[in-house]
Protein backbone atom coordinates (compact mmCIF):
# COMPACT_ATOMS: atom_id res chain seq x y z
CA UNK A 1 0.00 0.00 0.00
CA UNK A 2 1.49 3.61 -1.21
CA UNK A 3 0.59 6.43 1.31
CA UNK A 4 0.06 6.37 5.20
CA UNK A 5 -3.74 6.25 4.51
CA UNK A 6 -3.24 2.57 6.62
CA UNK A 7 0.43 2.90 7.95
CA UNK A 8 0.91 2.27 11.88
CA UNK A 9 2.72 4.69 14.03
CA UNK A 10 5.37 3.40 15.98
CA UNK A 11 2.86 4.43 19.10
CA UNK A 12 0.55 1.83 17.98
CA UNK A 13 3.35 -1.27 18.06
CA UNK A 14 3.06 -3.24 21.53
CA UNK A 15 5.57 -1.66 23.88
CA UNK A 16 5.39 -5.04 25.56
CA UNK A 17 7.09 -6.86 22.94
CA UNK A 18 10.38 -8.60 23.06
CA UNK A 19 10.94 -7.80 19.04
CA UNK A 20 8.64 -6.10 16.65
CA UNK A 21 9.76 -7.37 12.82
CA UNK A 22 8.32 -5.30 10.22
CA UNK A 23 7.94 -6.29 6.10
CA UNK A 24 7.85 -5.10 2.79
CA UNK A 25 10.11 -1.56 2.58
CA UNK A 26 13.06 -3.35 0.78
CA UNK A 27 16.11 -0.93 2.64
CA UNK A 28 16.55 -1.96 5.74
CA UNK A 29 15.93 0.28 8.90
CA UNK A 30 15.49 0.81 12.38
CA UNK A 31 11.93 2.32 13.64
CA UNK A 32 12.06 4.15 17.17
CA UNK A 33 8.87 2.45 19.08
CA UNK A 34 8.40 1.57 21.89
CA UNK A 35 9.86 -2.02 21.89
CA UNK A 36 12.68 -2.84 19.25
CA UNK A 37 11.35 -2.66 15.44
CA UNK A 38 13.15 -3.34 12.77
CA UNK A 39 12.06 -3.79 8.52
CA UNK A 40 15.13 -6.21 7.44
CA UNK A 41 14.67 -5.02 4.32
CA UNK A 42 15.13 -7.25 1.31
CA UNK A 43 17.51 -10.35 1.04
CA UNK A 44 18.00 -9.16 -2.87
CA UNK A 45 17.93 -5.90 -4.53
CA UNK A 46 15.14 -6.30 -6.59
CA UNK A 47 15.38 -3.77 -9.40
CA UNK A 48 17.86 -1.07 -10.23
CA UNK A 49 16.49 1.42 -8.12
CA UNK A 50 17.84 -0.23 -5.03
CA UNK A 51 21.44 -0.20 -6.31
CA UNK A 52 22.46 1.48 -3.16
CA UNK A 53 20.82 -0.99 -0.63
CA UNK A 54 22.23 -3.04 1.18
CA UNK A 55 20.56 -7.36 1.41
CA UNK A 56 20.54 -8.52 4.48
CA UNK A 57 18.24 -9.94 6.92
CA UNK A 58 17.82 -8.78 10.65
CA UNK A 59 19.63 -11.90 13.21
CA UNK A 60 17.56 -11.59 16.40
CA UNK A 61 19.02 -12.95 20.05
CA UNK A 62 16.12 -13.47 22.04
CA UNK A 63 16.24 -14.84 25.54
CA UNK A 64 13.61 -14.85 28.64
CA UNK A 65 13.30 -11.55 30.64
CA UNK A 66 16.63 -10.06 28.40
CA UNK A 67 16.45 -7.45 25.79
CA UNK A 68 16.38 -8.59 22.30
CA UNK A 69 19.47 -8.12 20.25
CA UNK A 70 18.68 -7.20 16.49
CA UNK A 71 21.89 -7.24 14.30
CA UNK A 72 21.51 -6.93 10.62
CA UNK A 73 23.62 -9.27 8.35
CA UNK A 74 24.50 -8.42 5.12
CA UNK A 75 23.82 -10.87 2.45
CA UNK A 76 26.84 -10.86 -0.53
CA UNK A 77 25.95 -13.86 -1.91
CA UNK A 78 23.70 -12.51 -4.33
CA UNK A 79 24.57 -10.50 -7.58
CA UNK A 80 24.06 -7.15 -7.10
CA UNK A 81 22.72 -4.68 -9.30
CA UNK A 82 24.63 -1.94 -11.09
CA UNK A 83 24.09 1.27 -13.13
CA UNK A 84 26.73 2.91 -14.78
CA UNK A 85 26.84 5.87 -17.32
CA UNK A 86 29.57 7.24 -19.68
CA UNK A 87 30.91 7.54 -23.07
CA UNK A 88 31.72 4.36 -24.25
CA UNK A 89 35.69 4.99 -23.10
CA UNK A 90 34.48 5.88 -19.53
CA UNK A 91 32.48 2.43 -19.70
CA UNK A 92 35.43 0.80 -20.84
CA UNK A 93 37.26 2.26 -17.87
CA UNK A 94 34.61 0.90 -15.58
CA UNK A 95 34.53 -2.35 -16.80
CA UNK A 96 37.37 -3.64 -14.79
CA UNK A 97 35.19 -2.63 -11.39
CA UNK A 98 32.08 -4.41 -11.97
CA UNK A 99 32.70 -7.80 -10.84
CA UNK A 100 29.87 -10.10 -11.55
CA UNK A 101 27.04 -7.41 -10.70
CA UNK A 102 24.43 -7.12 -13.51
CA UNK A 103 24.56 -3.62 -14.84
CA UNK A 104 21.82 -1.37 -16.66
CA UNK A 105 24.01 0.47 -18.90
CA UNK A 106 23.09 4.73 -20.10
CA UNK A 107 25.94 5.52 -22.82
CA UNK A 108 26.19 8.77 -23.62
CA UNK A 109 27.00 8.65 -27.34
CA UNK A 110 25.30 9.82 -30.40
CA UNK A 111 22.91 6.72 -31.58
CA UNK A 112 24.41 4.84 -34.32
CA UNK A 113 24.52 1.68 -36.48
CA UNK A 114 26.49 -1.46 -34.01
CA UNK A 115 26.86 0.60 -31.19
CA UNK A 116 24.36 -1.64 -29.36
CA UNK A 117 27.30 -4.20 -30.25
CA UNK A 118 29.84 -2.03 -28.93
CA UNK A 119 28.30 -2.01 -25.80
CA UNK A 120 28.03 -5.66 -25.41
Amino acid sequence: HLGDDWAATPQCLPDRAHYVALGHIHRPQEVPAPAPTHYAGSPLQLDFGEGDNTPGAVLVELAPGRPARPEFVPIDAARRLRTLTGTLAELELLAETTGDAHLRLVVRERNRAGLADEVR
